[in-house]
Formats: structure tokens, sequence, C-alpha cells
């Protein structure tokens, strides 16, 4: 895990919020090394001594970008899901939370998804683990589906990178005021993913419970 670094201990909440929301609008726009220490702090009325002063570098804001699109998702995960779960509804939890979450921080996901390379080694680890935490929440719910008879048998790291390519690049697309709710968009696309890897006479799925776009 990265170090503790000295300003996430000085930096006001409220602040520090403001900087990451504004960090975040700037990498998804022109990219990370596209994106000067001038340009942010323009953007955000300091000058280059006054970010220094709540920053100890681009790589530490960009680690920060990156935590708050993953911090919520796994909080969320961590709050609706558990072990008893119907795989089924696991599966469809998981992609309401991912789509949600993504609506909900798209210029967060846009620079998660294509700047992560950018971050320093100890950071990038850091984050590498976080995303390995989620995605096996949905590794999980698949070797359950396979183990209780409900989906065929199938390459679990395959599948669960197939349940990601789905959902991770709405990001380019999704409108959270469009004709669809983030939801919905999540109950067609696990419709179609848990037809596919269901097992024989299981295609016709068990009825959707708290995932459904009725309960959001």
């Amino acid at each position: 895990m990265p170090p503790t670094p000295r300003s996430e201990r000085r930096v006001p909440v409220a602040r520090k919020r403001d900087i990451i929301e504004v960090a975040a609008q700037l990498f998804a726009r022109h990219g990370y090394h596209g994106t000067s220490v001038r340009d942010l702090s323009e953007a955000l009325g300091l000058g280059k001594a006054s970010l220094y002063h709540h920053i100890e570098s681009k790589d530490e804001l960009l680690f920060w970008v990156h935590e708050q699109f993953i911090n919520p998702l796994l909080e969320e995960t961590e709050r609706r899901l558990s072990a008893e779960m119907d795989p089924r509804d696991a599966l469809r939890t998981l992609s309401c939370i991912l789509m949600r979450v993504i609506a909900d921080y798209r210029p967060y996901v846009t620079v998660f998804l294509n700047e992560w390379r950018a971050l320093s080694p100890e950071r990038a680890a850091a984050i590498r683990e976080k995303r390995k935490r989620f995605e096996g929440y949905i590794r999980a719910a698949l070797q359950r589906g396979v183990e209780q008879g409900l989906f065929r048998p199938l390459d679990v790291s395959v599948t669960c990178l197939g349940f990601l390519g789905m959902h991770n690049y709405a990001y380019q697309w999704l409108n959270p005021e469009g004709r669809l709710s983030p939801e919905e968009i999540a109950a067609t696309f696990s419709s179609i993913f848990l037809r596919g890897i269901a097992q024989g006479d299981n295609q016709s799925q068990a009825p959707e419970t708290s995932a459904s776009p009725q309960a959001g």
C-alpha cells in the first residue's frame, strides 16, 4: 500500500473534494499527461504554491481520483451483497451497483479506465488490489452458480471479464438522463448475460428481486 501522504492529513475534506472533482474533469477531458499543474491551478483559482500546499504531487491527485470511483463501488457492494444470495441475484445486484456508480462518477470512471498506467507503482498496486476485490465478488457468484448447477461449466475468469466488458465502457455512452435509467440498462445486461451462462433448464431465470429497476 502507498504511504499515507502528508497532504491527506492536512487537506480539509471539502477542499480536497473540490480539488479531486476538478482534477477528474480535466484528466477525463485532456488526459493525465495532457493536464499540467498550471491547468489544475488555474481551474481551481490557486497558485502553484497554494496547490502544492494541498497535494504532494500530481500522481497523488491521480490516485485520489481513482479512489473516488473504486471506494464507493466496494462500499456499496459490501453493503448489499451476501454470501447466501442466489448467484443470479448477486450478479443482477453487481450489475446494478456498477452501472449506477458509472453513471454517478462518469469522469472518475473515464480516468480510472484510461489513466491507471500513469500511477506510480505503489499506488497502482493499491488500486489493483481494490479492483481484484470487486472482481472477486463476480467470480464468487459465478463459481457458486456453477457448483449449484444454475450455470453451465465455464471458465470463471474469462466469464468475469465478459461481465465487466459489458459494463465498464458504458461511461462512453451512458446518459443518466436518457430514456433508460442505469438500473434498467443493468437489468437488460443481466438478462442477456444470465441467459448466456444458464445451465439447461435454468434458461428461465429466477424472478428479479433486490436488483430490479423498480428496487433501484
